[in-house]
């Protein structure tokens, strides 16, 4: 069975109990980021033997220090907030210390309708064409505004149910039936950054609401101090079997018998299931192969993707 999530795909195939010793691992995992790890964890603590590939020669996926950079800035995830509780516990285990931190600096200068607009003069500036009260909101917290007033989840689990089949309409449609002016979805487009207004579901953003509302008053940011990849090497590190560094893989294979992970410049492995932790955009390059390979495919290629771009300026002289 293959099966595809948004963030990213698991693979899995069954086999039959014989078939377990002529296989190298119960499960093999691509990809030793976040989600990677913390599934070999709770697999290992249930008793399987696990393989974890990653591609890169380094730990972490996405969450990626650059400790060569002045500063040792992050070139991935960045703040972990209080609502991200199974990552706090896996911290707090593993003896990794959080501290404060995270936040932005919110000024901004909005580039809209030719004009250039600081912050503090955007309530009174021409280009600022929001109707009434929506005129004192800056353009990048409208969508938190107003979706104030939109139906909320009474829980994070009820996107699931009737509820949330309730809220799966146009996200466009949801923000007119809560007041929003023609500009402000037209502002609240433009800030998007996944897919369009009119395709992107308002379940999404009432489950999102529904995770923030969960963390409670405590709202506080904060960061891993010593950067991020920090908690996931000492993830790596209390594994039974480390992962393997530079393996590239090329294809997936199911079949009755297990599955058949193949290796760039390496032998294939056989596994009796596989986890797939990495992303889309590099999942569109994996061959499948399999009863429900044309399925996954079709996932991969229609589900839309974020793409982030982080740049990092030092001055060679002191200014």
């Amino acid at each position: 069975m293959i099966a595809a999530t948004t963030a990213a795909a698991t693979i899995t195939a069954c086999s039959p109990a014989l078939a377990r010793r002529e296989t190298e691992a119960d499960v093999v995992i691509i990809g030793a980021g976040l989600a990677g790890l913390h599934a070999a964890s709770l697999l290992e603590d249930s008793g399987a033997k696990v393989i974890v590939l990653e591609g890169a020669n380094r730990i972490g996926g996405r969450v990626h220090t650059l400790l060569d950079v002045p500063g040792q800035p992050p070139a991935g995830g960045i703040q972990i907030g209080s609502f991200y509780t199974r990552l706090i516990a896996i911290a707090k285990k593993l003896g990794v210390e959080l501290t404060p931190g995270g936040e932005f600096d919110r000024s901004a200068l909005y580039a809209i309708g030719g004009q250039a607009v600081p912050q503090v003069q955007w309530p009174t500036s021409e280009a600022n064409k929001l109707v009434g009260g929506e005129r004192a909101i800056p353009p990048f917290v409208l969508a938190q505004a107003i979706g104030r007033r939109m139906p909320q989840l009474s829980s994070i689990g009820a996107w699931m149910g009737d509820e949330g089949r309730a809220l799966d309409i146009p996200y466009s449609a949801a923000l007119r039936a809560a007041g929003a002016s023609d500009e402000a979805i037209r502002l609240i487009g433009c800030n998007l950054d996944r897919g369009h207004l009119d395709t992107l579901s308002a379940l999404n953003s009432a489950r999102s609401a529904a995770i923030y509302r969960s963390a409670g008053t405590d709202t506080a940011l904060k960061v891993i101090a010593g950067g991020g990849q920090k908690l996931t090497d000492a993830m790596a590190t209390v594994l039974h079997n480390y992962p393997r560094l530079n393996q590239v893989v090329t294809g997936i294979a199911e079949s009755e018998s297990g599955v058949r992970i193949d290796v760039a410049g390496s032998s294939s492995i056989t596994a009796r299931h596989v986890i797939c932790t990495i992303p889309f955009s590099v999942l569109r390059t994996i061959g499948l192969q399999g009863p429900s390979a044309e399925v996954i495919r079709t996932a991969i290629a229609t589900l839309p993707y974020d793409h982030a771009s982080f740049a990092y300026l030092s001055a060679r002289e002191p200014f």
